[in-house]
């Protein structure tokens, strides 16, 4: 029997034929001795507190400002050492955890899902929900092998943009908790930390993290089936550690939810930088309108759609959370030399039909819509 100088586990080398392999663990010689001095000095600790008891009561009393050491107290810690130590040995397995079959009780979020039909997710321990540009986020998965395999996977963490079908930042393990996946022992689990690096030019919406294994020779995934869809284990926001300062100017509200806090136009660059904030989480199939109008109140162009070319959809937003929406304003290269207002407002994606606006004091807004002057 010898450590594997790569992975650190255990070979034993075995005769040709059928083995019965039986494997104990012991105390050390070191680990004996020193339960054995532990044993002794506790013993001996009570021998010499009995022996102060019994001194004590032969001898006259202390004068009142004589400080003195109450030996109750240091009675009560050590037998509660003492009695710990017995426990120890006598019953070993009390200190251990132990999980009912295909559960892993130390999982914050019980989870379920096969990967290939020979790996199973029980659980997570999820990463926070907000996390800043920059910032390393941690995922604690617990798997079990659903049978003895003959391969080993790596496994993956995925930062993914769910609208755009990117993956943003990954991080692989190749035997995951350093434990080839061949070396796994059925109906046991196994507790596997992952810690994924956010970019630091991360845009700021909302994400899917994803896991799952694949053949490391070949790339090829296993397959996810079960309660995450493609692996997806929750969502996580990213936002900046400040966030965005609104300039001051008109401001609106939109339908129940929606609140536009101020905008920035730079005819520079022939943008316009938009400050939304959800109050209240937003109905799915609702989107923004932005309107280019002339003089005449002729539409030229329109930019319509979610922050950040689509990728961040309303009903992801996080309530509370300031979104900061910049948008070009020449689509197609239309010109803007003509352009003298723009109407913003928002609208449901089915019908059609705008979102009732009003004003900062109150009054509805002509055509739903609140106006604002390009310079």
């Amino acid at each position: 029997m010898r450590p594997h100088p790569a992975t650190g586990l255990v070979d034993v080398d075995l005769p040709a034929g059928e083995s019965i392999l039986t494997l104990t663990f012991a105390e050390t010689p070191l680990r004996r001795t020193l339960d054995w001095v532990s044993a002794v000095t506790w013993a001996g600790l009570v021998i010499l507190s009995l022996i102060w008891i019994a001194q004590r009561h032969t001898q006259p009393p202390r004068p009142p400002l004589q400080p003195h050491v109450e030996v109750a107290p240091l009675l009560g810690v050590a037998a509660v050492v003492g009695l710990a130590l017995v426990a120890r040995g006598l019953l070993p397995d009390w200190w251990q955890v132990h999980s009912p079959p295909d559960r892993a009780l130390p999982a914050q979020e019980l989870r379920r899902a096969d990967f290939g039909g020979q790996l199973r997710l029980l659980g997570i321990d999820p990463a926070p929900p907000v996390v800043a540009p920059g910032e390393t986020l941690m995922v604690v998965a617990y798997w079990r092998t659903l049978q003895k395999l003959d391969a080993d996977y790596a496994v993956f963490l995925h930062l993914d943009d769910p609208v755009a079908g990117e993956t943003l930042a990954t991080v692989d393990q190749t035997h995951p908790s350093d434990i080839p996946t061949s070396a796994w022992a059925t109906g046991q689990y196994v507790r596997n930390p992952l810690r994924l690096a956010v970019p630091a030019d991360a845009p700021p919406i909302q994400y899917a993290l994803r896991v799952g294994f694949y053949d490391a020779g070949t790339g090829a995934r296993l397959p996810a089936t079960g309660a995450a869809p493609e692996g997806e284990i929750g969502r996580v926001w990213v936002e900046p550690r400040r966030p965005p300062r609104p300039p001051a100017g008109p401001q609106a509200r939109f339908g129940d939810s929606l609140e536009l806090l101020g905008a920035r136009p730079d005819p520079s660059s022939g943008t316009v930088t938009f400050y939304w904030r959800a109050a209240a989480p937003i109905q799915a199939g609702t989107t923004i309108f932005v309107h280019l109008l002339d003089g005449a109140g002729q539409l030229i162009a329109q930019v319509d759609g979610a922050p950040y070319a689509n990728r961040y959809p309303l009903d992801a937003w996080r309530a509370g959370q300031i979104v900061e929406d910049r948008r070009a304003l020449a689509p197609g290269g239309v010109p803007l030399d003509t352009l003298q207002r723009i109407a913003v407002g928002v609208y449901r994606l089915e019908s059609g039909e705008r979102l009732p606006a009003v004003d900062d004091q109150g009054s509805r807004l002509a055509g739903d819509a609140l106006m604002l002057a390009w310079p």
